[in-house]
């Protein structure tokens, strides 16, 4: 008699429990995020301060993905994504899929997710991913090094370059540079410019790979990295010193190489047809210091076609060390942790390098970095202000 007390006990107990999730389950429409990607809020509107709107953003929600949605207000929604975090999202960034999902509990403007918790694997290592050895990158290394004077004579490189009776174009209140044109009758179309904020030195040879209106179409290149890579090197010679062309970045051909719609990288065959169709190919001469790390943005990037040498930009100049002592790079993953705490959406790491760089310091010191390139932009991590900054939109 006791047993069957207690089955019936526990029976009702059960059923009393069923009974009361039951009675605190909420049913919520399901709908698909459009864009990529959408905005997670923690407040429904953008923020009036200098974050340019992206003040209160929580998270990026991935295109495709699906959220539930608990309320609607002047355009903006209460919702609940897949990986259960709540917020606001734009209600143009959602379409309704008919379908609904009952959920325990009730999804609450008092339940909004808290930035500080959230922790989202935005950036993946690509299998192929190019890095360095993992005893390249303990070195002590100097901390920083100093930009110095240009390495070039600019007014000797205007002669060779469009003959010595070149113009200059009047300059308007618009403009960020001086600009140069040819006026020898054995170099049409051929223009350079040096700007004021950087001072880079800029060329452009519109007979090789320009459109001289629309009656011409430049040859195809047709032939192999190899190739035209000793074309490119033949011809800058002429006008740089040799060591200058010794040591070919990496960062163009990982990109062009990645397929970032199918998110894998292009066949031999899809590479070399790539390539062949193009009218120019292009090549990143990096200039190292003396300890072989590379300079960032103190480079010379050109670009060959069937026809010469298409353009040039060139930034190179002298470098001393710094006082600032040296240090040991931190640790890579800790670098693309930094870059993945301000990341709103999915990418792909492609390869990673030691650098000096300015783009934090925004002076003539280039502190020691990392620089991360990414399927959907570049970061640089500044190991000394263990700082970072990414050149594109990090969604």
């Amino acid at each position: 008699m006791k047993t069957h007390l207690i089955k019936a006990s526990l029976l009702l107990m059960a059923l009393s429990l069923a009974l009361s999730a039951a009675a605190h389950a909420e049913t919520y429409p399901v709908y698909e995020v459009t864009t990529r990607p959408a905005f997670l809020r923690a407040e429904p509107g953008f923020p009036e301060d200098d974050s340019g709107g992206y003040g209160n953003i929580l998270a990026g929600v991935p295109e495709h993905s699906f959220v539930l949605v608990a309320q609607e207000r002047d355009g903006w929604c209460l919702v609940m994504t897949q990986e259960h975090l709540v917020g606001y999202i734009q209600a143009d960034d959602l379409r309704a899929t008919g379908k609904n999902h009952s959920l325990d509990g009730a999804i609450t403007p008092e339940k909004v997710s808290d930035r500080a918790d959230i922790h989202i694997e935005y950036i993946t290592i690509d299998p192929q991913a190019v890095l360095p050895s993992d005893a390249a990158a303990t070195i002590e290394l100097p901390a920083a090094i100093l930009r110095g004077e240009q390495a070039y004579d600019v007014q000797a490189l205007l002669n060779q370059l469009l003959g010595e009776d070149y113009g200059q174009k009047a300059r308007t209140e618009y403009d960020a540079s001086d600009d140069y044109f040819s006026r020898a009758a054995d170099r049409p179309e051929r223009y350079a410019s040096i700007y004021d904020d950087t001072g880079l030195f800029s060329y452009h040879d519109g007979m090789v790979a320009g459109e001289r209106g629309a009656e011409y179409e430049p040859p195809r290149m047709n032939m192999t990295p190899e190739e035209s890579l000793a074309l490119c090197r033949a011809l800058l010679r002429d006008i740089f010193p040799e060591e200058w062309l010794t040591h070919v970045g990496m960062e163009r051909t990982l990109i062009e190489r990645w397929n970032d719609e199918e998110e894998r990288w292009l066949t031999e065959a899809e590479y070399s047809d790539y390539l062949c169709r193009m009218d120019v190919h292009y090549y990143l001469f990096e200039h190292r210091y003396d300890n072989g790390v590379k300079i960032l943005d103190d480079e010379l990037l050109a670009a060959v076609g069937v026809n010469g040498l298409s353009m040039f930009r060139l930034s190179w100049h002298d470098f001393a060390e710094s006082d600032q002592g040296t240090l040991t790079p931190m640790p890579l993953q800790e670098a693309i942790d930094m870059a993945n705490s301000t990341r709103l959406g999915p990418t792909v790491l492609l390869g990673a390098e030691l650098v000096y760089s300015n783009r934090l310091t925004q002076s003539d010191r280039f502190n020691l970095s990392w620089y991360l390139i990414t399927s959907k932009g570049n970061y640089v991590v500044d190991c000394v202000l263990r700082e970072h900054v990414c050149d594109s939109y990090e969604y």
